[in-house]
């Protein structure tokens, strides 16, 4: 089994920050980036890769939540 593992990305203007934690509650930085000129609207997305190109990998995600002003529109 794989243990639980929450990911949090955090938006201050241009600066995206992602931090990580075990159990939802205590959470540690473990990444800072400014990007400038980052337009106001983004789209964002979940993603799971395999560390091998042989082997599929699965994944699931729940818990998923976004907060902020949100449209259910496709980038085009």
């Amino acid at each position: 089994p794989v243990p639980d593992n929450w990911v949090r990305l955090v938006r201050n203007g241009d600066t995206l920050t992602g931090f990580t934690s075990s159990n939802g509650t205590d959470w540690t930085p473990t990444a800072s980036v400014t990007l400038p000129g980052l337009p106001a609207t983004v789209f964002i997305g979940l993603a799971q890769t395999s560390t091998s190109s042989y082997v599929l990998g699965t994944a699931t995600f729940d818990r998923v939540q976004i907060i902020g002003t949100q449209n259910a529109l496709p980038p085009d």
